[in-house]
């Protein structure tokens, strides 16, 4: 399917040739997927980045014929003109100065999610100007198979009447050495670079874009924000927080309720529940989506899982750098939920509540433990429409009300 932010681009030599930046952490899945790919002759990995830190056992999955650079800037000079694609699984801090120079350097570029983490280098992006034939994409997966924009469609289309609220549960708790594994986890701000870490700009950014782009108000767009209410929480000694509530309005009408945190004990499939005056669709990631319709039997459609999403998007990308149209997820798209995150951090303060760190084994809770889990708190915000601070839970502090600054100009700007 092709979709106005995904032209077509003229057709590139094959094998595709492609460059990673970065064999750690999420490097290892684009290694992974660009290994596959070669085998089938469809690209060739010629060049990658490896800093010196770089583990043994992450180089191991590098052929000894890729060329190596132990920094950016190396391969900058030694590889311009010579890549077709470059993959940017690199800190958030890195992604917009890594993602201009790769595309001055002439070839399209991936870049993982979230686009970027200040205001100017997301505008900085979408004034990037790719060579001819060449494109910037966003690392979200989902927006490269139909199953979105199956959804998208479905709902356009009045199937559950009109869409009265959205709301995202995500419960995936992280162990404390989750922050541990890098410098800039849990981090709003390094020497170098704004980061905004937190479950909703990284792990959970996937399904809190895929809420924005439901409540939009054509197949493309995603929903407009002139409103936002929410609460903040750390639990852990971060400069970020680790749970989150939010409230949202959008120009159509929708209301966006998030709950989310990476504390609790109990790990549970994100899920993405559009509400309206006739029924309800649910989206339960990687595994299906259920839609409910007055008068009808309950449907359930199967879900790729991330697995294949992610291997979606590599083939899309190179189907692009083919010269034929293919699902992306383009720059414009991402800067909806980079936007929202600004207003966040901009509006929100963030509050320290130790007292949402589960029970450690032989050890008594403390005295100002919530009642119930933080698992089911969150469930009943989702589930009644009402923040923490409006269910009265314990552990909340007052919402704050924000504006939607960075929303805003972003819908009035031109495409």
């Amino acid at each position: 399917m092709k979709t106005p932010d995904n032209p077509p681009t003229p057709q590139h030599r094959a094998p595709l040739r492609v460059a990673l930046i970065g064999l750690g952490g999420y490097g290892q899945a684009h290694l992974g997927i660009l290994n596959d790919l070669a085998r089938s002759g469809q690209c060739r990995l010629e060049s990658a980045v490896a800093i010196p830190s770089t583990s043994a056992a992450d180089l191991a999955g590098l052929s000894p014929q890729v060329r190596r650079y132990p920094h950016f800037d190396d391969w900058l000079l030694a590889e311009r003109g010579r890549f077709d694609l470059c993959c940017l699984p690199t800190p958030i801090h890195l992604h917009a100065s890594m993602a201009r120079a790769a595309l001055a350097a002439g070839g399209s570029v991936l870049v993982e999610k979230p686009l970027a983490a200040s205001w100017d280098e997301v505008t900085g992006l979408l004034e990037a100007r790719p060579a001819p034939g060449h494109f910037l994409a966003v690392g979200y997966h989902d927006f490269c198979t139909d199953d979105a924009y199956g959804v998208k469609r479905r709902l356009l289309a009045g199937e559950i009447g009109t869409v009265r609220r959205i709301h995202l549960l995500g419960l995936w708790p992280r162990p404390d050495a989750y922050y541990q594994r890098n410098a800039w986890a849990g981090r709003l701000r390094l020497p170098d670079g704004a980061v905004l870490d937190s479950p909703l700009n990284n792990a959970l950014a996937h399904y809190f874009l895929l809420a924005l782009f439901f409540a939009g108000e054509t197949l493309d767009a995603a929903g407009v924000l002139i409103e936002g209410a929410g609460e903040l929480y750390r639990s852990r000694d971060i400069e970020s927080f680790d749970t989150a509530a939010l409230r949202l309005k959008t120009q159509g009408g929708v209301e966006i309720l998030a709950a989310v945190t990476h504390r609790g004990t109990v790990e549970s499939v994100p899920l993405v529940r559009m509400e309206g005056d006739r029924g309800a669709i649910e989206w339960h990631a990687g595994r299906e989506i259920h839609i409910e319709t007055a008068g009808h039997a309950r449907q359930t459609l199967p879900l790729r899982d991330a697995a294949h999403a992610r291997m979606a998007l590599f083939s899309n990308l190179l189907t692009r750098l083919q010269g034929n149209a293919a699902l992306l997820c383009s720059a414009r798209l991402a800067a909806v939920h980079s936007a929202c995150i600004l207003d966040l951090h901009a509006g929100c303060p963030i509050h320290d509540a130790p007292e949402l760190a589960p029970d450690e084994p032989g050890h008594s809770a403390p005295p100002n433990r919530p009642a119930n889990p933080l698992e089911a708190d969150l469930r009943r915000v989702v589930r009644e429409g009402r923040l923490p601070s409006e269910l009265g839970l314990p552990w909340s502090r007052p919402a704050t009300h924000f504006p939607t600054t960075h929303s805003q100009l972003l819908a009035h700007r031109r495409a």
